[in-house]
């Protein structure tokens, strides 16, 4: 899990959820795992719902995701200051073929799309 910083935005935590950390997620009784299995839950929901020329995108390409494609992992973006909202992206399954360091790399990249003076901070390291 890496911490990311967007200018006059505050302090979000940027995830990559494979769908082997879903099981754990769910044994976790706490808010934060909680928070982020529901989005995900809403994610899915949604996505299957959607007509075609509104499908989600993959979160680094234009795969496109419905009933019968789903991710094969999950970025998640949660403010510091609102834990139990996130934001929500599907990873295909070729996206998602990376090791984690560079899923999460990806993942960051994404957001500096939106973010572009984002400062990237390690858990526990000074700035």
């Amino acid at each position: 899990m890496m911490e990311f910083h967007a200018a006059h935005q505050g302090v979000m935590d940027i995830r990559v959820i494979r769908h082997r950390h879903i099981p754990g997620m769910l044994l976790d009784d706490s808010q934060d795992s909680t928070a982020v299995v529901q989005s995900i839950a809403q994610w899915l929901t949604t996505a299957a719902a959607r007509a075609k020329r509104d499908r989600f995108l993959c979160m680094d390409c234009d795969m496109t995701f419905h009933s019968r494609r789903l991710p094969e992992a999950f970025m998640i973006v949660t403010p510091f200051a609102a834990r139990t909202h996130s934001m929500v992206t599907g990873i295909c399954r070729r996206c998602a073929d990376r090791d984690d360091a560079e899923l999460l790399q990806a993942a960051i990249s994404t957001m500096r799309k939106l973010y572009p003076n984002a400062t990237e901070f390690e858990p526990g390291r000074s700035a």
